[in-house]
């Protein structure tokens, strides 16, 4: 039987073809121009604003900032805040990723899970839970010292470097878990096999192979780890600012105080970009250096080692880990919300569900920063989860002519800090003569902008699992690119775009560096809400509304993992 739509007339073909062609070209440029005006247009003012804006071209903002004595001291506390925080994720990370990945510690399914919650618990709210736990006056963890010990003053503070390294850590390190128990996973075992077969020791066959060829998703992880430990701002301002102990990120955010320095800032959050490109340029220089591919073994296969007598030590240890990372955290906000007053202590009298119903109908502020929230972080998922569709099937599919230009627009604001994008939008969006600035717009944009990349690795990751023949036998159907791709493609990528809608929605509800920049009275979101009551000392609501988006937040998860089978981190 000849096909219906090859005993088309020539002409009727090409006419068919002229369509679709166009189609997809007018979808190209629909995408080009949505990440122009996304990522290019802020980009620009901020470059422009550094060198003096339109008036006239200087280096005089740069020449300021770095005159200024206390750049130095934010950019060593940066600094040394990232690095800290790399090698805690990296000695604790790596050991619990090998468990997982080749050992049969018990509770793997537990141990994976634990890190998932790490990574969703926002830096802001561990902060939190711990000014709760480690405050150096009314710290639970130093009022349990001095009335054990009779001391006059408890042993921590958290008001300093190591703590707000060590609370750092604790966001960032799932980053090291997840891709080094998935390289762990997909590592040639037949190098390994071999060298045990010739005699060699499992410690030693553990360093001199196996992590040498899981190299780059170490490195990989170690950037990620350095790179959001450098951008972070949540933390950073609840445990640094009250004791003056500056980070790039804070000391930006304090140029925004009356009345603002916008030239110093665009300047700073420049030599904030360069920092974080330099960290770029040396994993690429580094991995180019020499060859991580192994070949002859069969990937994914790998004996799994008996811990014996260590099994229990460490699963001991792991939950150790989590303990500080997740246990301590949620459970010490969960008795706080329960508390009519924290330092009155764990009594029945104490015992009260009034900061729950205070955040929920009593607070102004906190049903319209939880509005306001849902309104902004939803639209954002969703036109973040078909933006990233359309340019992950454009650069999977059709492959035109500047598709990578495509996918790097689409990727640089991985690599921007939070504090950094919401310079360059304010100073984008605040000259326009439509009323952008001081709307839950700008918000919109904001999100949108930030939260690209995870609608293109979500949506990219589904179309890789699509056959290419269903699409193609729906063209030659008779059906257009578009209806094609609306009644085919789209379908097939749902459990992607959901998994992908939910990382995205989550991760913007508990985003703080942008909406700290952008809200204002009338337009604060839930995570601006959080900080502006824990400012004025009200820990109790603070705790309640900080377990109302935990929940949220793992309700949203758990639902995504049900209706796709599958955890969205792995997106």
């Amino acid at each position: 039987m000849i096909d219906d739509q090859t005993s088309k007339p020539p002409a009727e073909r090409r006419a068919r073809h002229r369509r679709g062609s166009v189609s997809a070209k007018l979808v190209l440029g629909a995408a080009a121009a949505a990440l122009v005006v996304l990522v290019v247009y802020p980009l620009f003012w901020l470059v422009l604003g550094s060198l003096g804006g339109t008036d006239k071209f200087t280096f005089s903002n740069y020449l300021r900032v770095v005159s200024d004595p206390g750049l130095y001291d934010a950019l060593i506390n940066t600094l040394l805040i990232a690095t800290g925080a790399c090698v805690i994720s990296l000695v604790t990370g790596v050991p619990i990723a090998w468990l997982i990945s080749r050992t049969n510690i018990p509770g793997k399914g537990l141990l994976r899970m634990l890190t998932s919650v790490s990574f969703m618990i926002p830096g802001f709210l561990s902060a939190l839970a711990y000014v709760m736990l480690m405050a150096p006056n009314n710290g639970w963890l130093n009022r349990l010292v001095v009335s054990v010990t009779g001391a006059e003053k408890g042993p921590f503070n958290i008001y300093s470097l190591p703590g707000i390294t060590m609370v750092t850590s604790f966001g960032v390190m799932a980053y090291v878990v997840m891709l080094t128990s998935a390289a762990l996973d997909s590592v040639d075992s037949g190098v390994e096999q071999s060298a045990r077969i010739l005699g060699a020791s499992r410690w030693k066959i553990l360093m001199g192979i196996t992590l040498p060829l899981v190299t780059p998703a170490l490195l990989a992880s170690a950037l990620l780890v350095f790179v959001q430990s450098l951008a972070l701002f949540g933390s950073h301002a609840i445990l640094g600012l009250p004791v003056q102990i500056y980070t790039l990120p804070t000391r930006i955010y304090s140029l925004f105080a009356f009345p603002p320095d916008y030239g110093a800032a665009t300047a700073l959050s420049m030599m904030l970009v360069l920092l974080t490109v330099g960290c770029l340029y040396l994993q690429r220089w580094v991995l180019a250096r020499r060859s991580y591919i192994t070949t002859g073994g069969k990937a994914g296969v790998h004996e799994t080692h008996d811990l014996g007598r260590l099994k229990w030590p460490a699963v001991i240890g792991c939950h150790a880990f989590f303990a500080l990372a997740v246990y301590f955290p949620v459970g010490v906000l969960l008795l706080t919300s329960l508390m009519t007053a924290q330092g009155s202590g764990l009594t029945l009298d104490n015992f009260t569900f009034d900061n729950y119903f205070a955040v929920l109908f009593e607070s102004s502020l906190t049903r319209r920063a939880a509005i306001n929230s849902l309104i902004v972080a939803g639209s954002a998922a969703t036109l973040g989860v078909l933006l990233g569709a359309l340019i992950a099937y454009i650069n999977f599919r059709l492959k035109p002519r500047g598709a990578k230009v495509l996918d790097y627009l689409a990727t640089i604001p991985l690599g921007l800090p939070g504090i950094v994008l919401a310079v360059g939008l304010v100073l984008a969006w605040i000259r326009l003569p439509v009323a952008v600035y001081g709307t839950l717009a700008i918000l919109l944009i904001a999100y949108l902008t930030r939260y690209i990349p995870l609608g293109v690795r979500s949506a990219d990751s589904a179309l890789r699992q699509i056959d290419p023949s269903l699409e193609e036998a729906g063209r030659i159907s008779g059906g257009s690119w578009l209806r094609s791709m609306a009644e085919i493609t789209l379908p097939l990528m749902k459990g992607g775009l959901v998994a992908g809608w939910s990382l995205i929605f989550v991760q913007a509800i508990g985003e703080l560096a942008v909406a700290i920049m952008l809200f204002t009275v009338g337009t604060e979101t839930i995570a601006v809400a959080i900080y502006q009551r824990s400012e004025e000392g009200h820990f109790e609501e603070v705790a309640a509304l900080s377990m109302l988006v935990l929940i949220a937040t793992a309700l949203i998860l758990g639902l995504t993992r049900r209706l796709t089978r599958a955890s969205v981190t792995r997106f």
